[in-house]
C-alpha cells in the first residue's frame, strides 16, 4: 500500500504545481494585455475618445507631442502618428 500513497501523493503535488503554473501564466498573460502598447512597461491608462485603452499617460502625451515613445528624436525611431493601433482611428 505505501507504494500507492507514495504515488498518489506525487500525483496530487504535480496537479498543486500544474495550477500554481497555470495561475503565473494567466498572471503574466495578464499583464501582457495591460501593458502600454508604446513602451510595454507601464498600465494602460489612457481612454480615448471611441473608448480603446491602448497607452499609459507618458506615451500618450509624448505621441501627441510628436516624439517617439522613448521621448528622444533619434533618426531611426519610425515617425509616431496619433493613431489608435487597434481600430486606426485619429485621436
Amino acid at each position: 500500500m505505501t507504494n500507492i500513497d507514495s504515488e498518489v501523493t506525487r500525483l496530487i503535488q504535480l496537479r498543486c504545481a500544474a495550477a500554481v503554473q497555470r495561475a503565473d501564466t494567466q498572471r503574466a498573460e495578464q499583464e501582457r494585455e495591460d501593458a502600454c502598447m508604446a513602451c510595454l512597461s507601464e498600465s494602460r491608462a489612457v481612454v480615448l475618445p471611441y473608448g480603446c485603452k491602448c497607452y499609459c499617460a507618458s506615451c500618450h502625451a509624448r505621441i501627441l507631442a510628436g516624439r517617439g515613445a522613448t521621448g528622444d528624436d533619434e533618426e531611426d525611431e519610425p515617425e509616431p502618428t496619433s493613431k489608435c493601433p487597434f481600430c486606426s482611428k485619429p485621436f
